[in-house]
């Protein structure tokens, strides 16, 4: 609208996938003319939006989007471009287990942060980028970037999603405690 991108919930039905409704997400904020890469869940009947992890900004739906005073870790990124939320977060365990993304000449680094199942603050975080594939072919040769994971407990796996070259949608799977692990100690 007027150049600006906005952020809007549509409602599906649970039966016949019709679009029920769209919710404008307004946010106690000052919006920026492009905003994108906000990322939603839900936790005990509560709907929260990850603005942004570097500063962390998390907010929750009461009657009004209101802010939620959490810790601001400063995140030690292995260079210093911004950070980008690439996923919504996904429960696991005790933990809420998201990516983030970082962009240096055109190429995309994959991250991720482990929020406290609880208090909703960023308890973990990778300092190197995951690696989820050697090469890219497609399009734009050499570009990755993950648009989501699933938590796939009948397989103790973690499937991360990403567009290839902008040409195709593949996935990684990972072994759940592995990457946990590697994410806590920092080798991820």
């Amino acid at each position: 609208v007027n150049g600006e991108c906005s952020i809007a919930f549509g409602l599906l039905g649970a039966f016949n996938e019709a679009l029920i409704g769209e919710v404008d997400v307004i946010l106690p904020i000052e919006k920026k003319p492009m905003e994108k890469n906000w990322a939603f869940f839900e936790s005990d009947q509560t709907l929260y939006c990850i603005y942004s992890l570097n500063p962390y900004r998390l907010f929750k739906l009461d009657t009004d989007w209101k802010e939620v005073s959490v810790k601001q870790p400063k995140l030690k990124w292995f260079h210093s471009e911004y950070i980008c939320n690439s996923s919504h977060p996904i429960l696991i365990d005790n933990y809420y287990l998201m990516l983030f993304h970082t962009k240096e000449l055109g190429v995309y680094f994959t991250g991720a942060v482990l929020l406290d199942k609880t208090k909703k603050e960023i308890v973990h975080y990778t300092k190197n980028s995951i690696r989820l594939k050697d090469y890219a072919d497609g399009l734009n040769k050499g570009l990755i970037y993950a648009s989501g994971c699933v938590y796939l407990e009948d397989k103790n796996a973690i499937r991360i999603l990403y567009g290839e070259g902008d040409s195709s949608a593949c996935y990684s799977d990972f072994n759940k405690d592995e990457l946990i692990n590697a994410i806590i100690n920092n080798h991820a």
